[in-house]
């Protein structure tokens, strides 16, 4: 029904052009054959060609439009999903999210925290981890509706003080989701599109959306609002913890009023899917505040023991005789929390396996301390991760001062092809 649409207004686009082509020659040649300026046969002829020219102008103006009307939600949800696969947010994550989420010893694991209502799900997901894949195609499959919130796990400080949910891996997970969401697709679905929290206008999602769709991936208004309005758009709100300052937002802070937002957000009478990601304490704090809306489930990425670790940099550094002889202190350090998390561990050993319990540190102390010089030197010693893990140092120093150069440093030049200064040259990057 459609191709046949389609035909008959090109069919009448053609027709249209004609007209008007045809009007335009016989005014040419009714002018030109005319032996006076005042022929009346040459005036009579301009008129109904000057019509015909009129007509067939407004048939091309018209069947224009009809072909863009032939544009239907599902074609453009379609190629909103190809932009999606191989977006910014996407390209932006680059080697490090690659290492993170390659190679058979990856970090990248998530336990499911599920509320009652969750059935469907819960027999699949209780008392088990899974992977980001798995937690993509079969955990985030299984929800009706698709409303999910990605959170961190606090880990134990110094001195039994709980510590933050930062670099645990929430934005990655996210970033996995939409990637396989919109690879994956089937014509039907909504296509994933990441969004920033902290970039809501303060309007509702849906026009949020619109106004995404139109600025970020240059949608026309139209199409924009036929995908909206079509519910092929799922939102992927990112750092809804970076909306307001302090660790605590209230009732009546900006992450409450897009919570509520969020609950309206809904087509006859049901929930539309959305995912939100936030640190814990964040949303803890949301949530005893009373402003948490009715999501399914409630992912918490999990923290990476020291096994885990071990196992990680294992496989990814130390695959070699001379990457186990540099990492050996590392991997001595986590093995031995490993043996006994309980027992009398030297504290440089616990330190260090608390910094790298996270899948960011954890990838990112592996890309750092494995950068190498134009001559094949290794930069810097891992072994010195344990005093910068003791003084407290080490998360502030992979930020701070080697993570740019090591992440993207090789696809930095400068002008005439000549590579950027080396990462001890750089200014810090404050995070």
């Amino acid at each position: 029904m459609m191709r046949r649409g389609r035909a008959g207004v090109v069919s009448a686009v053609v027709f249209s052009v004609a007209v008007c082509l045809a009007g335009l020659w016989w005014t040419v040649k009714a002018l030109s054959g005319a032996e006076e300026e005042s022929d009346p046969a040459g005036v009579l002829a301009f008129l109904p060609s000057l019509v015909g020219a009129v007509l067939g102008g407004w048939g091309v103006w018209a069947g224009i439009r009809a072909l863009q009307s032939q544009r239907t939600a599902l074609v453009i949800a379609e190629g909103l999903a190809g932009l999606v696969a191989v977006g910014r947010s996407v390209r932006r994550t680059g080697s490090c999210w690659a290492a993170l989420a390659g190679g058979a010893g990856r970090a990248d694991r998530a336990s499911l925290s599920l509320p009652t209502d969750a059935s469907g799900v819960e027999a699949w997901c209780r008392g088990r981890k899974g992977t980001v894949g798995e937690t993509r195609r079969l955990f985030y499959r299984g929800l009706r509706p698709g409303r999910m919130v990605i959170t961190g796990t606090p880990s134990g400080g110094r001195g039994g003080r709980s510590g933050g949910d930062a670099g645990t891996g929430k934005t990655v997970l996210a970033l996995s989701l939409i990637l396989g969401l919109a690879r994956e697709r089937s014509p039907q679905e909504p296509v994933p599109v990441r969004l920033s929290a902290a970039s809501w206008p303060g309007n509702e999602i849906r026009d949020w959306l619109r106004t995404h769709l139109a600025d970020v991936y240059r949608l026309s208004r139209r199409e924009a609002a036929r995908l909206v309005e079509a519910n092929l758009v799922l939102p992927v709100i990112d750092g809804l913890d970076e909306m307001d300052r302090g660790t605590a937002p209230g009732y009546t802070s900006r992450a409450a009023d897009l919570l509520r937002c969020m609950e309206r957000f809904e087509h006859g009478g049901a929930h539309c899917p959305v995912v939100v990601t936030c640190r814990h304490a964040h949303y803890q704090a949301l949530v005893e505040a009373g402003t948490e809306p009715r999501i399914v489930a409630r992912i918490a990425v999990a923290r990476v023991d020291a096994s885990r670790a071990h196992r990680y940099l294992s496989q990814r550094v130390a695959g070699t005789e001379r990457g186990r002889a540099r990492w050996q202190p590392v991997l001595s350090a986590l093995d031995t929390v490993a043996a006994d998390p309980a027992g009398p561990v030297p504290a440089e050993h616990t330190l260090l396996a608390q910094t790298l319990d996270t899948p960011w540190r954890l990838t990112l102390a592996a890309t750092v301390f494995e950068e190498r010089t134009t001559d094949g030197r290794y930069v810097r010693d891992p072994a010195d991760l344990l005093a910068l893990a003791t003084g407290g140092h080490l998360y502030e120093y992979l930020l701070k001062t080697e993570y740019i150069v090591p992440c993207v440093g090789p696809h930095l030049t400068g002008r005439g092809g000549r590579h950027l200064p080396a990462a001890g040259h750089r200014h810090p990057v404050h995070a």
